[in-house]
């Protein structure tokens, strides 16, 4: 099971960081687009997403498996668009490299003891991926060059 959630968590995470890649790549044709400001909120969205909800999601499953050493890595902090509160925050990226290089340590806490809290976690990740996948498209149908 703990491998499971682990290979859940690295491939929501890999989603997001391609849908992001895209995103950054054909940002250059967005940045032609005629109509950019009408598009801006949709791209204050897609960065709300990357930017904010995944990173203090990211953190949120860290703490759901009391992963050691998160006081060890460089959070930052981001201020949550409904709550209107700071909080901590890591990387997609950043995650993506911390979880190959501790692996054994992540499933090892993956394992230690069911925890409800971190299946919702997940499902908040997978659904802001979907959220960001859906709005890339949006952007990509709403822009003419």
């Amino acid at each position: 099971m703990n491998k499971q959630l682990f290979d859940q968590i690295s491939d929501t995470l890999r989603r997001a960081e391609l849908a992001n890649q895209h995103y950054r790549t054909d940002s250059l044709k967005w940045n032609l687009d005629t109509h950019k400001a009408q598009h801006q909120h949709l791209r204050s969205l897609l960065k709300e997403i990357y930017e904010v909800l995944l990173p203090i999601t990211i953190v949120s499953m860290m703490k759901a498996i009391s992963l050691p050493g998160i006081s060890e890595l460089d959070l930052h902090e981001v201020l949550h668009p409904q709550l209107k509160t700071p909080h901590k925050a890591y990387g997609v990226t950043a995650t993506l490299y911390h979880l190959q290089a501790h692996k054994q340590l992540w499933i090892q806490q993956l394992g230690k003891e069911e925890r409800p809290e971190l299946v919702h976690y997940i499902n908040e990740a997978r659904r802001y991926v979907l959220q960001f996948e859906h709005l890339l498209g949006d952007l990509e149908e709403a822009v003419v060059v």
